[in-house]
């Protein structure tokens, strides 16, 4: 309850310390001064996103910020269009992103992981497509791979793909999702799936890492005499052997789920910038700048709900994260008195 009474003075502490390190990654050149640094970009995109306003009253709520120095300059609305629309700008947020990810790293050792499709604008009314009014023909949408912790549910590996097509199913990138888990530092231990994700060559590929993949098994895993399916053996072997353990771990896939249901219920309005005619092309596939900026959306998304993970861990184990010096959260879950007011 305090990490929520809190939340909004340690959102904004973190996200300067963010932005600070971006700063000093990427320092600004001259012939640029009128131009955001990299970190102030994510400090006023990121910023702006949680407190949900929109693209013309976010300079508002920057020029606070500009008045005590803690950012160049309060951005206009159209500046900050521009910066949405530049491919620049994912570098910034996904640099961001890795930050946000790294206080995790030494807790963390089992991960759930799901894939979910998401709208990247709203064109056409949900009553309108479900009754027929008129059709919605070729709307793009996205496909969000994640992966979670189990402990603290921050992100800890994330992808966008198409949602249809070739390369698109869930567990085809099972593999990049831990390779981006594993390249953070987190040792695996268990990796938390549905149904979907029992292949035998994605159950191998986290035997391979030392992991083992918890999955629900179902009918179809077996053949018509009852035997597990060929390259499944060690999922049914630890269902058979951890009862107990495996019954917990496959409720523990709930919060990824809770994941997905809070960010397809955020406010789209928030990046459904340029003219009607405008997002009409970009349903088509013709104005290619505003699905950049609706991509970099959603990695804003993640920063910003990592900071919010960040904040609540704080005050769980009595620790306070700076990204500035490289803290890390322990491994053990720490239940201390704490002192909240000073």
């Amino acid at each position: 309850d305090h990490a929520l009474q809190s939340e909004g003075a340690r959102f904004e502490s973190l996200l300067l310390d963010l932005a600070c390190v971006l700063n000093e990654r990427h320092p600004q050149r001259a012939a640029h001064r009128h131009t955001l640094p990299a970190g102030d970009k994510v400090l006023a995109l990121v910023l702006r996103h949680y407190h949900r306003k929109s693209l013309r009253a976010a300079r508002a709520l920057l020029e606070p910020f500009a008045a005590s120095g803690r950012i160049a300059f309060a951005p206009k609305k159209n500046t900050l269009i521009t910066y949405l629309q530049a491919r620049e700008t994912r570098q910034f947020l996904q640099e961001a992103l890795a930050l946000t990810i790294a206080p995790f790293c030494i807790m963390e050792q089992d991960i759930l992981v799901d894939a979910s499709s998401i709208s990247p604008f709203y064109f056409e009314s949900w009553r309108a497509i479900a009754y027929g009014d008129h059709k919605s023909p070729a709307t793009k949408w996205f496909r969000i791979h994640a992966a979670i912790g189990r402990l603290s549910h921050a992100l800890l590996g994330f992808s966008l793909t198409p949602s249809t097509g070739d390369g698109t199913g869930d567990s085809t990138h099972l593999s990049g999702l831990l390779d981006d888990v594993q390249r953070a530092g987190i040792d695996l231990r268990y990796v938390i799936a549905d149904n979907g994700y029992l292949i035998p060559l994605q159950v191998s590929e986290v035997l391979r890492r030392g992991a083992t993949l918890i999955a629900p098994l179902k009918g179809r895993n077996r053949n018509r005499a009852g035997q597990i399916t060929d390259g499944l053996q060690s999922v049914s072997t630890f269902a058979e052997q951890h009862p107990e353990l495996y019954d917990e771990l496959l409720r523990a896939r709930q919060p990824i789920e809770g994941f997905f249901s809070l960010e397809k219920r955020r406010d789209n309005r928030l990046a459904s910038i340029g003219t009607a005619e405008e997002r009409q092309d970009t349903r088509r596939g013709l104005h290619d700048g505003l699905f950049v900026a609706r991509v970099n959306e959603f990695f804003i998304r993640m920063i910003r709900y990592n900071l919010t993970r960040i904040n609540v861990e704080e005050h769980l184990r009595d620790r306070r994260i700076s990204f500035s010096t490289g803290s890390r959260f322990s491994h053990v879950r720490e239940m201390v008195e704490v002192d909240y007011g000073t």
